[in-house]
């Protein structure tokens, strides 16, 4: 793993703080050759930069600007949005008017990234940058090459559709309410492009903690373009409040690039609310709220996924990492050799019983988590290198125990004799296998 794929660097388009005046920092992230960090939104798996800032007092900086993205594919078809090369994410910081001319000034910012490539690893690094204080802008001019940095960043930041000269939106909602937990279209209608045919168009929705914003569709004529995304709340969604529901969509068209802001309210329809279709001209009947739930609903049977599963589970028990779990099976059957066929059974299914109750309760820990605003995704503990060495010393003491150089009772082995302790045991079994 490269441990310098990311470097962070704080950097200011001035080379001088002058007292009262507005001072643009950024931070500047410069990547390796096939890594990349992400947007505000990463996507299905991706994480945002942090940067959490240590400024004199009397200094506010502003919140951060994010230059737009690009859309990555990744294994397994997960769509996640970011950078690579280089990205400086920019913030205006408030300077106050009673700092003294002749002295000095030191910002310092603490920046957290999750970095891919192959694998994903997160990154951190502490920035920190010293500027002199003058009276007057005139002797503040920056240096050329990183004023460039600051004006291409400035330049790929998303704007409103009316700072575009000749563009027009409209956008939509195909419900009146949508109510907590269901799911909805929204559209947005862009007029003033080139009528030309080669046009290329990427969404790129924002995050929101009470709406899941799906892929848009985008269609083309005429030089007006429609986008047509499906979104679901949450079923924890605020009834009777109104979320903004934000996007970006990036146009390219003729050479010219057009990075638009856009946002569309969204109603949360309170209990007893009659819910009714909403400008159905727009979207059709694909996306009529009879259907609206399309654009999550899988496709496929029940019965094709269950066939997939246990493929997938076939597969995964002829896996180097899966070897510990089959041991205990192995010793399970061993100890059980002498026992009914029906006992077997039952002790099979409480084994099963434990891996599922295991899994149940991670579930619900990192949904927990995740409800109360932790950054957390299923086996994200991997990229966390203390965890990687625990379970590497659990792992070569369970081998040294399988080869006899010691032996491990659990506590579950000395509950009693009879058939509940076999039962205990192999639910408990089950819970480590899980671990495992």
């Amino acid at each position: 793993m490269d441990a310098d794929a990311v470097t962070a660097e704080l950097i200011a388009e001035t080379s001088a703080v002058v007292p009262g005046q507005a001072l643009q920092v950024g931070v500047h992230l410069h990547m390796k050759p096939g890594w990349h960090t992400y947007w505000r939104n990463g996507g299905d798996a991706g994480l945002p930069t942090e940067v959490r800032w240590e400024l004199p007092e009397g200094f506010e900086p502003g919140p951060l600007q994010w230059p737009v993205p690009h859309r990555y594919v990744e294994t397994g078809d997960i769509i996640t949005y970011g950078y690579q090369d280089d990205v400086v994410l920019l913030s205006t910081v408030k300077v106050p008017g009673d700092l003294k001319d002749g002295g000095s000034v030191t910002l310092k910012a603490e920046v957290n990234w999750l970095q891919c490539k192959a694998l994903c690893v997160p990154g951190d690094a502490k920035a920190e940058l010293t500027l002199p204080v003058l009276a007057e802008a005139k002797g503040a001019g920056g240096d050329p090459g990183v004023v460039a940095l600051f004006e291409r960043a400035r330049a790929s930041l998303p704007r409103p559709v009316e700072s575009y000269e000749g563009l027009s939106l409209h956008a939509y909602l195909s419900m009146n309410a949508v109510p907590p937990g269901q799911s909805a279209h929204v559209a947005f209608v862009l007029e003033g492009l080139p009528s030309g045919d080669e046009i290329e168009t990427v969404w790129f929705p924002e995050s929101h903690p009470d709406i899941i914003v799906g892929e848009a569709a985008i269609d083309f004529a005429g030089g007006k373009l429609r986008a047509l995304a499906p979104l679901q709340l949450e079923a924890t969604a605020p009834a009777g409040k109104t979320l903004a529901l934000r996007g970006v969509l990036k146009v390219t068209a003729e050479g010219k690039h057009w990075y638009l802001r856009l946002s569309q309210d969204v109603p949360v329809a309170v209990e007893g609310q009659a819910i009714e279709a909403a400008h159905e001209e727009v979207f059709s009947s694909t996306a009529s709220p009879a259907s609206a739930a399309e654009g999550f609903a899988p496709t496929g049977s029940v019965w094709r996924y269950l066939l997939l599963a246990l493929i997938g589970g076939l597969i995964l028990n002829i896996m180097p990492c899966v070897l510990p779990v089959l041991s205990l099976k192995v010793m399970g059957f061993v100890s059980h050799a002498d026992r009914d066929r029906a006992t077997v059974l039952r002790l099979s299914l409480v084994f099963a019983l434990g891996v599922l109750a295991s899994f149940l309760t991670l579930a619900v820990v990192i949904i927990l988590l995740q409800r109360a605003g932790a950054l957390l995704g299923w086996g994200f503990q991997f990229q966390n290198p203390v965890f990687v060495v625990v379970m590497v010393a659990v792992v070569f003491g369970f081998g040294l125990n399988l080869f006899g150089l010691f032996e491990v009772i659990p506590p579950v082995g000395r509950l009693g004799d009879g058939n509940r302790s076999h039962y205990t045991e192999q639910f408990f079994n089950g819970v480590l296998a899980t671990i495992l």
